[in-house]
């Protein structure tokens, strides 16, 4: 069960994103890399889009998508790739309030349920002001945006609606908002606060009883509870399993993928990808941590407009 975290209150940094990618071991993945001259993230190779959960690119769009829980497993997997729309925002020249008008046009709410339930968060940086994000569900219930609070600076989203976060959410929220306060309070450098981030995606709550042989309802609230999830062992697997048709997908399950995007007020994006898992074994594996750089285009600083924040669209 992923979770995404973000924060326009440092004031170094006007947005720091973490991600964690809760995910079978097994799905074949390609780690973050340039796409082509522009745009950065990494690639889902299970499904034949090759869509994605997170992105960026030089204008300073970035865009993540989070799966919804479904109240039975079957339903997890639809027709249309949800890892194709940020792809879409990513590699479009549209505005993020051009594209979210085109999104709802090229898939009316029948399309759209089509795909497994999703939360679809997108954005331009605006380096002069607050950055305004969007977020769109296929899950949920009126037509209509809703709006968060402009001072509300962090915010938290996993499996569940936005406006309905679980448990995790806010358990993140307030390691986050405790990071950024020791940061700027101690004057802590880049490396420490990198550091102090990735500890906040590594914070484990979750029930030890509840790796092996609990049941799939003890799993299930057990997911909701942990920001960072550890390896467990996934029921009802079975060999020769089609990734795009069947669920589950592998013999373990937990944190394969932690991904944090900083962006500093002179404008330079920094993407850090840490990988924990390529095999579907319990063991622990040893990574380096990938850190990419880049600088936003001049001309794109100012993308976000309005007065910054978080909505949501439930269609």
């Amino acid at each position: 069960m992923c979770i995404l975290l973000a924060t326009q209150g440092h004031p170094d940094y006007p947005l720091i994103l973490l991600s964690n990618r809760d995910e079978y071991l097994s799905r074949p993945t390609a780690e973050a890399f340039f796409w082509d001259d522009n745009v950065l993230g990494p690639l889902d190779l299970a499904r034949e889009e090759q869509g994605t959960w997170i992105g960026c690119n030089k204008q300073g769009k970035i865009a993540v998508i989070l799966n919804y829980q479904e109240k039975r497993d079957k339903d997890a997997i639809g027709d249309i790739s949800r890892g194709k729309f940020p792809k879409e925002f990513l590699l479009s020249n549209e505005s993020p309030e051009e594209f979210t008008k085109n999104f709802k046009r090229r898939y009316p709410e029948d399309k759209l349920q089509a795909a497994g339930g999703f939360s679809f968060l997108f954005g331009q940086v605006d380096l002069n002001g607050k950055t305004q994000f969007s977020i769109i569900s296929n899950r949920g219930g009126d037509h209509e945006w809703v709006a968060r609070d402009p001072e509300d600076q962090t915010i938290g989203i996993s499996n569940s609606l936005f406006c309905n976060p679980w448990p995790k959410c806010a358990l993140g929220i307030e390691r986050l908002d405790e990071v950024v306060k020791e940061s700027v309070e101690s004057g802590s450098s880049r490396k420490e606060l990198v550091d102090s981030l990735f500890d906040v995606l590594s914070h484990d709550t979750f029930d030890p009883g509840a790796k092996k042989g609990a049941s799939e309802q003890e799993i299930h609230h057990a997911l909701r509870q942990s920001v960072f999830i550890p390896v467990i062992a996934a029921a009802g697997y079975q060999e020769g399993q089609d990734w795009n048709v069947t669920h589950p997908f592998g013999k373990h399950y937990g944190t394969r993928t932690q991904t944090i995007i900083m962006v500093g007020k002179d404008g330079q994006l920094r993407y850090f990808e840490k990988t924990l898992h390529t095999k579907d074994t319990d063991e622990k594996e040893e990574h380096p941590l990938v850190e990419h750089v880049f600088e936003i285009n001049k001309e794109n600083k100012s993308g976000g407009g309005g007065s910054g924040g978080w909505r949501c669209l439930l269609s």
